[in-house]
């Protein structure tokens, strides 16, 4: 079941419960349930808050044959030859249309055209095959095979929650980026594949792209299917068949291997995470609910062995891989994984500082100062860190030290609205970390909840 909040409605920045009552269509009722739900503020910006670019680089050398890896995987599938000079005048018409489709086909998976134009749920990224010559932009290369063996498709590093906008994993040995060498590897058996390879593949008795005496009319620009032969016809399907789904296949992947440069998939359970595996194949990539399996949908960031050829290519009309919902709403800016956040708590509340002015100590000792408030985050016995605290000023930004939270001694906090609040946050000022002068107080909660006590602190 899908539950979307009402158009319309705003939610303030706290945790929710929402109860939950469902029915069949013969009025069976399962068990009331709720659930609760945190929103939140995006810190420094959501994960895909700006337009980013995204440059697929099909001209390095990194394997260090005799040339373009592109260039040789092209020849490998009988959509290109260098062995006639007929073939070899052809190489860069049909390296041109194999890039281009594969452009017009990673688009749609984020909700664009097929020459980039937004769709009504796009989400904030474009896709270019020439490097832009200014601007922010992340790199993944094309071409070749994994140094990491024949059957890697593909790889790259994840990034949580975008923090890098301007990503290039191609680096001078091939062990990141989009692999077509791994076509045959993985699915060279199957039926389909020969379908459509075998007509282009030589060791198969196919002529290659650009090899066949046919090929200089139908891969002309100027070509009329409505006066061609149907030898022409058959040739210019031929090759067509074997363009569409070799680029729809690099496309799948680029799309996948984005997917990770983008932030997919956060390992961990929501709110952590976005039901990442956290090991192994699955490790980045979507695990069931449970925390182990690969879905059984055909979800794009499933660990790469997942897929048989019809999916990743389309052939026989099957349906390609699409997002997984939870996937979507994070590329959307509609959920923001925090690997920080162990739990749904309330925002902190800050009601005073003690002793109020401070005064560093004229020997260069430490001063403590005790902050009083409410739901300061602290998970004893745990790795969580504890709140920040910062100091803001005309001066500049300061931060105490040594801070931890604390139990309330019977002295503390008379001052504020809550005299005994549960816990206190305690650190130190000296000569060192700050200067004198009045100060905001911001309290920062490690589930990135936050607070600001506007001139509460005057350090002399």
């Amino acid at each position: 079941a899908v539950w979307q909040l009402p158009p319309g409605t705003n939610l303030e920045p706290t945790t929710h419960t929402l109860s939950v009552s469902i029915s069949d269509v013969a009025s069976n009722q399962a068990s009331d349930d709720t659930f609760s739900f945190a929103v939140r503020d995006f810190v420094a910006g959501p994960p895909l808050g700006n337009l980013q670019t995204l440059f697929l680089d099909f001209d390095q050398n990194r394997s260090g044959g005799g040339d373009i890896d592109f260039l040789e995987d092209l020849r490998e599938y009988g959509l290109s030859s260098d062995a006639t000079a007929q073939s070899r005048a052809l190489e860069p018409l049909m390296r041109f249309w194999v890039v281009t489709e594969i452009l017009a086909r990673i688009h749609p998976y984020y909700g664009r055209a097929p020459n980039g134009d937004p769709g009504p749920d796009a989400a904030n990224i474009v896709f270019v095959g020439t490097e832009p010559q200014s601007g922010t932009y992340s790199v993944l290369c094309v071409g070749g095979e994994s140094a990491q063996g024949g059957s890697f498709l593909g790889a790259a590093s994840l990034d949580e929650n975008n923090r890098e906008e301007a990503s290039d994993q191609c680096g001078v040995t091939p062990l990141f980026g989009v692999f077509p060498q791994a076509i045959d590897n993985l699915w060279g058996g199957d039926p389909g594949y020969h379908a459509v390879f075998d007509p282009v593949d030589p060791d198969a008795g196919g002529v290659p792209a650009g090899e066949h005496a046919l090929d200089p009319g139908v891969l002309d620009a100027g070509f009329d299917p409505s006066s061609a032969s149907p030898d022409a016809l058959d040739r210019l399907a031929e090759i067509t068949t074997a363009v569409k789904r070799f680029a729809q296949i690099v496309a799948t992947a680029a799309a996948h291997e984005t997917g990770h440069y983008l932030g997919l998939t956060a390992p961990g359970a929501a709110p952590m995470g976005l039901f990442g595996g956290e090991s192994g194949p699955n490790a980045d990539h979507n695990v069931n609910a449970s925390g182990t399996g690969t879905p059984t949908e055909s979800f794009l960031m499933n660990r790469g062995g997942s897929f048989t050829f019809a999916e990743m290519s389309g052939e026989g009309g099957v349906a390609l891989p699409t997002f997984r919902p939870l996937n979507w709403a994070y590329l959307r800016d509609r959920v923001a994984p925090n690997r920080r956040v162990t739990g749904l708590y309330d925002p902190p509340l800050l009601y005073a500082v003690e002793p109020n002015p401070a005064t560093i100590p004229a020997n260069f000792s430490n001063a403590t100062v005790t902050i009083c408030g409410e739901n300061f985050f602290v998970d004893p016995g745990s790795s969580t860190p504890d709140p920040t605290v910062e100091l803001l000023g005309d001066l500049g930004l300061f931060h105490l030290s040594n801070v931890f939270v604390d139990t309330p001694d019977p002295l503390d906090c008379d001052s504020t609205p809550v005299p005994d609040p549960p816990w206190v946050i305690r650190g130190s000022i000296n000569a060192f970390n700050v200067l004198p002068g009045t100060y905001d107080v911001r309290i920062e909660n490690p589930d990135a909840q936050s607070v600001t006590l506007v001139s509460g602190l005057v350090v002399q």
